[in-house]
């Protein structure tokens, strides 16, 4: 979802960059931020040997998400919108986030993304493990009651294409998020897609 379908690496970097700093610790670059990025939010803490209990931490983070000056500097990506509407005729839609279901509603509400075109979504608050794991691509295809190989998982972040990988579906990797695409091509996903527009050519040519 984030760095995907909704553009909030910049409030991701700000919130983050602010609890770091609020733990006397100096936050990393935006440059540095980015290729260390995870799905695995905890490991950017870490790092940096912020060892705090993960429960303070998401109430630091939504505390600040929450507030208007954050969650309202967000928006869909060119063409989100538009392709997931098209797609949500032919295709079975999920979202598996590392966001929790109270900050998805919010997103939701401010990009103007009907929620309801998703037949499944997957926080992190449901599964075990975090992405690199496969725990969430395994709940969405059992959810839809589809094999993960019959299931593509499109991400903008390492972890997330070893997600897809580890839990044996096709992997789809998108330049506009988070990680490098150069790193992310080093991972071999089986498509690569440089706008949404692209995106939605790939998944219509699977069929």
């Amino acid at each position: 979802f984030g760095g995907t379908i909704v553009d909030d690496l910049d409030i991701v970097y700000m919130i983050s960059k602010e609890i770091i700093s609020s733990h006397g610790v100096t936050p990393p670059s935006r440059e540095q931020f980015n290729e260390d990025f995870s799905s695995d939010w905890m490991e950017t803490y870490r790092k940096r040997g912020i060892g705090r209990d993960e429960a303070e931490l998401t109430r630091l983070f939504q505390e600040r998400f929450f507030r208007p000056e954050f969650s309202g500097n967000v928006r869909a990506y060119d063409g989100a919108r538009d392709v997931l509407t098209s797609l949500d005729k032919t295709h079975n839609l999920a979202i598996n986030t590392s966001y929790r279901m109270n900050e998805l509603d919010l997103l939701f509400r401010i990009i103007g993304v009907e929620k309801g075109l998703f037949d499944v979504i997957v926080t992190e608050d449901v599964v075990a493990n975090r992405k690199p794991s496969p725990d969430g691509v395994l709940l969405v295809s059992e959810r839809l009651n589809v094999a993960p190989h019959n299931c593509l998982m499109i991400g903008d972040t390492a972890s997330d294409i070893q997600c897809g990988k580890r839990a044996g579906s096709r992997t789809m990797a998108v330049s506009w998020g988070t990680n490098n695409i150069d790193d992310l091509i080093l991972l071999k996903p089986d498509y690569v897609a440089h706008s949404w527009s692209e995106l939605y050519d790939h998944i219509k040519g699977m069929d």
